[in-house]
């Protein structure tokens, strides 16, 4: 019996109580692409998932999958060796999951438990704890790095004009990588500058984009882009025609990293660049949580502290009273300096 209680399983009959897990899990993924979910969410609760069902054995019923069986699982991915299993972008690699990975990883398990529960079916997921992530600190891309990503490509060749393109768009609407690789032609708009984007949960929203990036853009749709071979018309395209991936924006990025030295870059990262960048222009929080696509105004917030931090950074070294020739002042110390302190008796600045 289920540890949770046997109220939803009176529900189900014993012959339905032996339904495999994968079958369940293959009914899970048909409902979330009936939601209108993101393809890169069912991918990656399909991957999740599978994993969950190679560790619970072929042909395990979802009786048998209990809360201790879920939760050794999950022990069992934060002691993993290996990362990137089975996933569509990177080859396998040495080293465990990273807090973030088992985390999400996690989410997606109880995602599926509440579908179960709703279905009738018994929750194998109830009480299980999401596990602590460490604090991070959100970096952002300088401007000397910016500069260098976007001077080291030839705009004159298709894969650098494209690149351009890509990486503009990035920095000048932070929206998500799937946003930006599944983004249809149709949907932009280079008179008003703005894009609609399909985001998590099959939202829809307009972010708009600036000059440089509508430049870029402009010079990519018009010059360069290849002629759509497949049915999904996408504002970027592959040489061969077909419609862009997430996969296939990452290995402009990874090209990218290493042609500029810049190798922290990934299309987080530019996301982060932005809304930082935005909120030291003067963007107001609740119409950058709207570009961001945040369902809650806290996760947007993050984004606060680090922008006053770059502002307290820049300010240090364009003071304008530090920065005026005053004549008047010079007696005091050289232009610029911190104002020299008055020693006391035992030699330590008072």
């Amino acid at each position: 019996m289920n540890k949770k209680g046997s109220r939803v399983d009176q529900k189900r009959t014993r012959r339905e109580m032996q339904v495999p897990l994968e079958a369940l899990v293959r009914q899970y993924l048909g409902d979330m692409r009936l939601r209108g979910l993101s393809p890169e969410t069912v991918r990656t609760a399909e991957l999740t998932l599978a994993r969950l069902a190679r560790y619970a054995g072929p042909n395990t019923a979802i009786a048998e999958l209990d809360q201790d069986r879920v939760r050794a699982f999950v022990a069992d991915l934060q002691a993993a060796k290996v990362r990137y299993e089975d996933h569509p972008y990177h080859e396998p690699k040495d080293g465990g999951l990273s807090p973030f990975t088992v985390d999400k990883m996690v989410r997606t398990i109880k995602a599926f438990g509440s579908w179960l529960e709703r279905e009738n079916w018994p929750n194998p997921c109830l009480g299980l704890q999401r596990p602590k992530k460490p604090k991070t600190v959100v970096e952002v891309l300088s401007d000397e790095e910016v500069d260098r990503i976007l001077g080291c490509l030839n705009q004159n060749i298709e894969s650098g004009a494209r690149a351009h393109a890509i990486v503009t768009l990035f920095l000048s609407t932070g929206i998500r990588l799937s946003e930006l690789a599944h983004a249809e032609l149709a949907n932009l708009d280079l008179k008003t500058q703005r894009l609609k984007v399909d985001g998590k949960g099959g939202k829809e929203r307009v972010v708009p984009f600036g000059n440089l990036a509508a430049r870029s853009l402009t010079r990519y749709l018009n010059i360069f882009r290849s002629q759509p071979t497949g049915s999904l018309n996408t504002v970027f395209l592959a040489a061969d025609g077909q419609p862009a991936t997430s996969k296939m924006v990452n290995e402009v990025l990874r090209r990218l990293k290493k042609k500029s030295g810049v190798t922290r870059l990934r299309a987080h990262l530019m996301r982060h660049t932005f809304a930082v960048n935005y909120l030291i222009s003067g963007g107001d929080l609740a119409t950058l949580q709207y570009i961001l696509g945040h369902e809650s105004i806290a996760v947007t917030q993050i984004y606060l502290h680090l922008s006053a931090q770059q502002v307290h950074v820049k300010y240090q070294a364009h003071d304008p009273l530090d920065r005026m020739v005053l004549s008047s002042q010079r007696r005091f110390g050289r232009q610029g300096q911190p104002f020299p302190r008055r020693a006391t008796a035992a030699g330590i600045p008072s």
